[in-house]
């Protein structure tokens, strides 16, 4: 049986007196990745920032690696090997592509793997080669992904969680981001992906998530059940979609 690597028990969290999250619960193990999806303004981004350390929940349980880390610090969450690059591929936009690589290993784990993990960030997404002496500023929207990805793996993570990065991208862009995640999945890495386009997360993970108004009221296996894309689309707006001729 795999090892489990993250547990989240009754997860409860919001802002202020205004509560986003009503008890999430689900788990991962070693080697698996799933996805979140649902409609914005649900609580997605709310669900990772509160189990990497930048929400404080208010009730429930985060497990990771066997430690509970639901009052750790987000700096301690990271050291660990839990990563989450946020959505929305903000960079420094005077740093140079290899410096802010560099900054990503700041994690005690990491510095001694800085040549390494340089070397797997190039080899997945060998456009950001040719630009690694360019500042942020200079990247196309594709290029600024490659780099917020790659800047998560320095970190080494064990678990990466991915809010939205095919975010503003166009089709062509959104078609170059699936090797270099699968890439990342068949190097060990436990993936969360949150993602509005379904397609695209639909050629990524085994199990799927459905987060509505702060609660997850839907789960899929798509190893053991058999789910159309037109079934998933009709759990996400909630009504059968039909097709005009």
């Amino acid at each position: 049986m795999t090892e489990e690597l993250l547990r989240v028990e009754g997860l409860e969290a919001g802002y202020g007196a205004y509560k986003v999250l009503h008890g999430v619960s689900f788990d991962l193990s070693n080697g698996q990745n799933i996805g979140f999806f649902g409609p914005n303004g649900h609580g997605k981004t709310t669900l990772f920032e509160t189990i990497s350390g930048l929400i404080r929940q208010t009730a429930g349980k985060i497990i990771f690696d066997g430690t509970d880390i639901t009052n750790a610090s987000s700096d301690a969450i990271v050291e660990m090997g839990l990563v989450h690059v946020a959505q929305g591929n903000t960079l420094f936009p005077d740093m140079t592509v290899m410096e802010v690589l560099q900054l990503g290993a700041f994690p005690k784990r990491s510095r001694q793997k800085l040549r390494s993990n340089l070397d797997r960030a190039f080899s997945i997404f060998p456009r950001l080669t040719a630009r690694r002496s360019s500042k942020c500023k200079t990247l196309s929207g594709g290029e600024r992904q490659m780099l917020n990805l790659a800047t998560g793996l320095m970190a080494c993570p064990r678990l990466l969680i991915l809010d939205e990065p095919t975010l503003g991208l166009s089709p062509r862009l959104k078609e170059e981001l699936v090797r270099p995640i699968s890439d990342i999945e068949n190097s060990g890495v436990s993936l969360i992906l949150v993602e509005q386009d379904l397609e695209f997360l639909l050629l990524l993970v085994q199990r799927l998530l459905l987060l509505n108004h702060g609660r997850i009221t839907k789960r899929i296996d798509r190893q053991s059940e058999q789910v159309s894309h037109q079934e998933i689309m009709e759990e996400y707006f909630g009504v059968a979609v039909t097709h005009e001729s």
